[in-house]
């Protein structure tokens, strides 16, 4: 008699393990799913990080910030699907967020150095930087902020030395213009 319920005990306990164990498989099936076209765009940023780095040796400024267009449209592919179901797998979800932050970041930076290093590269493009005038020049209808090949122009002198500028880059002559009035 013990023998029986023995027996009968261990196959509902066996019947709930292999429950256990499809449910635990499925999400383990689900979470690599999810996870691993995360893993490629992973890889795919880090190949336009690194082919950024031979472009930055021979200043070819315009393939670098191709390659940042690149990374960073990569990288939001990245977010859309982490942010969106990257979730159910939280520890997976953490390292992905932080990537995604991180080569933000570097894209920040990069597009920052090619700035400061072709100007020209930007025009026609929205740029966003830090800019202190080494001279300022009152026109007829505006103010102009100027630092060497930089001109910002504005309606009013700003509160601050240095102002946070927002707006599309042009060129005029050998000058490059940011209208933010």
């Amino acid at each position: 008699m013990l023998s029986k319920i023995s027996k009968e005990v261990a196959k509902k306990a066996k019947g709930k393990f292999d429950i256990f164990l499809k449910f635990f498989f499925g999400y383990i099936a689900l979470c690599s799913t999810i996870m691993f076209p995360c893993f490629i765009l992973e890889e795919a940023g880090q190949v336009c990080l690194f082919g950024g780095w031979p472009a930055k040796s021979v200043h070819n400024w315009e393939l670098v910030l191709d390659g940042c267009d690149l990374m960073d449209n990569i990288n939001n592919t990245l977010k859309v699907i982490n942010y969106s179901v990257g979730w159910i797998q939280p520890l997976a979800f953490l390292s992905y967020r932080a990537y995604a932050k991180a080569t933000d970041y570097y894209i920040k930076a990069l597009k920052s150095q090619a700035f400061a290093n072709a100007p020209e590269a930007f025009v026609g493009r929205t740029v966003q930087f830090k800019f202190t005038p080494k001279t300022i020049q009152q026109k007829q209808d505006h103010i102009e902020l100027i630092n060497g090949r930089i001109h910002i122009i504005v309606d009013k002198l700003p509160e601050t030395k240095t102002i946070l500028v927002q707006g599309r880059l042009e060129q005029k002559g050998n000058t490059f213009v940011v209208d933010i009035r």
